[in-house]
């Protein structure tokens, strides 16, 4: 049994991780801020609300664990100075914190491959190419794993996960809503190529690389292996919900000018909205592929289900969940 801590509990992948690792005979502690929504989350887990930036009460929970897993992070901000305090600055506090537990042996980050940035015409993103993030997000966790390579004293492990997607997500939820409106939207004229992983696959990578002495100091690129075009998912999207659909292209100059007004809506209402001018940079991208192969060196990593069974599982789950009514 291993005593794990975990930030972002409440989180899409949080709260997914926080599941499976108690469901498996761990002992899990899940951090999460006051007033979170936690209804993703097994109501048997130890949820534990905090300010991260009582450091007092942070150590406390820190101090009972072996393994810490950050994944509490700011995905859109209305500065950039916004996102850095709550994925740069509250990255580095943790890592004081850890440094200073008799218990945490293990630190793992969750990044993302937005800290790599886009790939040049057709090739894979690898971990020895120079990163080149592109967005606010991007930019900020690339700097938080560079807190992590200078200051963590303890072993450490950065998992830099492609596009995530399965039940409880919320960004790819939006594709589902419009297919079952019978509408498919493709960001660009030409189309784009992604790297994807589903949610369960990513939560066991994070499971082979708890106390795994191979991934020690060692930064990881996670996705399925395969490459993947928008009109591929979307079509196996289409098929999985047994939808027949409309199909529009939405030009990249169209793509920022909808994310620059939403935004400015957003600042308005006071709301973050899901697409923005820093999303739309990351939309206008044509390649978005990563190399999964140090990985597979690492944990012989294999996904185990085909896109299309794994999306006919994320859309039962949003119907059972009623995220989408019949």
């Amino acid at each position: 049994m291993k005593n794990i801590l975990i930030s972002g509990a409440n989180g899409f992948i949080g709260s997914r991780l926080c599941n499976y690792l108690y469901l498996n005979g761990n002992k899990v502690i899940g951090l999460v801020r006051k007033g979170a929504d936690t209804s993703l989350i097994n109501n048997k887990l130890s949820i534990e609300e905090v300010d991260y930036n009582d450091n007092e009460r942070i150590a406390y929970f820190m101090n009972q664990a072996d393994i810490f897993i950050h994944c509490a992070a700011q995905t859109k901000a209305r500065s950039f100075d916004e996102i850095c305090k709550n994925n740069v600055d509250l990255t580095l506090n943790m890592i004081n914190i850890s440094n200073n537990s008799a218990s945490i042996k293990h630190f793992i980050f969750i990044s993302s491959q937005a800290a790599g940035g886009p790939g040049n015409g057709h090739q894979e993103v690898r971990e020895t190419d120079i990163p080149m993030p592109i967005s606010w997000y991007g930019k900020s966790k690339l700097l938080a794993e560079k807190n992590i390579q200078k200051h963590c004293q303890k072993d450490w492990t950065i998992l830099r996960s492609a596009s995530v997607y399965g039940p409880g997500d919320k960004d790819f939820f939006a594709y589902f809503q419009l297919i079952e409106k019978h509408l498919a939207i493709h960001p660009g004229m030409s189309d784009k190529h992604i790297s994807l992983i589903f949610i369960d696959d990513l939560i066991k990578i994070i499971d082979q690389i708890m106390y795994n002495k191979n991934a020690f100091s060692q930064i990881y690129y996670c996705s399925d292996g395969k490459i993947y075009t928008m009109k591929k998912f979307i079509d196996n999207l289409s098929l999985a919900m047994g939808k027949l659909v409309i199909s529009l292209s939405v030009p990249d100059y169209l793509v920022s000018m909808t994310g620059a007004v939403a935004e400015m809506i957003g600042r308005l209402q006071r709301k973050l909205p899901i697409l923005n001018r820093q999303k739309a940079k990351e939309f206008n991208q044509k390649n978005w592929l990563c190399s999964n192969s140090k990985l597979i060196n690492t944990i012989d990593f294999k996904p185990e289900r085909l896109l299309l069974d794994n999306l006919i599982i994320t859309y039962d789950w949003y119907k059972k969940n009623d995220w989408i009514k019949e």
